[in-house]
């Protein structure tokens, strides 16, 4: 009854011993649910449930659900197929997800120089002591007892400094619109 059921069916990707093993799997539950009790016979039962499950198989196969798990590649897997002691896994091929480029961290270098130069020209004597010292990570208690000054003096220089900063990052974006599309800008 199995097998003649089986040959009724196509399985998309996969083989008879597969719909063999779905009709199985029908036959086992048809055994494990009938009722003795009710007025169906079991091989009528039987045959129901081996064909519910040889449909379900069929529908579960082309749904495409797990496609992109069944589809993927491990990244743990050699390069080649063939491991060897000096070849690279995927994984160890990707570059680093923080990682920069050496024209991008000369880019960010230059900017940062540029930057600095910037405030050092604007910023005053004491802002410029301030300012180190709060980069150090000084609080304004800790910076007013270095500098002796009090605390709201170096509450003004600091707040002087952000608002100096903001103006020389917006010129210092400004100018770096112009530098690099300076045909469009004139």
């Amino acid at each position: 009854m199995v097998c003649s059921k089986v040959k009724r069916y196509f399985l998309l990707g996969g083989d008879r011993e597969d719909l063999l093993q779905e009709a199985r799997l029908g036959l086992y539950k048809a055994v494990r649910d009938f009722k003795i009790e009710g007025m169906s016979s079991f091989r009528g039962f039987a045959d129901l449930c081996i064909t519910r499950q040889l449909i379900t198989a069929i529908k579960t196969s082309t749904r495409q659900k797990h496609s992109p798990l069944n589809n993927a590649i491990s990244l743990n897997i050699p390069k080649n197929s063939k491991r060897l002691e000096d070849d690279l896994i995927l994984m160890e091929m990707l570059p680093h997800p923080r990682a920069v480029s050496p024209e991008q961290a000369i880019v960010e270098k230059e900017n940062k120089r540029e930057r600095e130069q910037i405030l050092q020209e604007i910023l005053s004597p004491i802002e410029k002591d301030v300012f180190a010292l709060y980069m150090r990570g000084q609080t304004y208690m800790q910076i007013s007892q270095n500098l002796h000054l009090s605390q709201k003096t170096v509450d003004n220089a600091l707040y002087r400094i952000k608002k100096k900063n903001e103006a020389s990052n917006a010129i210092f974006v400004f100018t770096a619109i112009i530098l690099t599309d300076v045909d469009n800008f004139l």
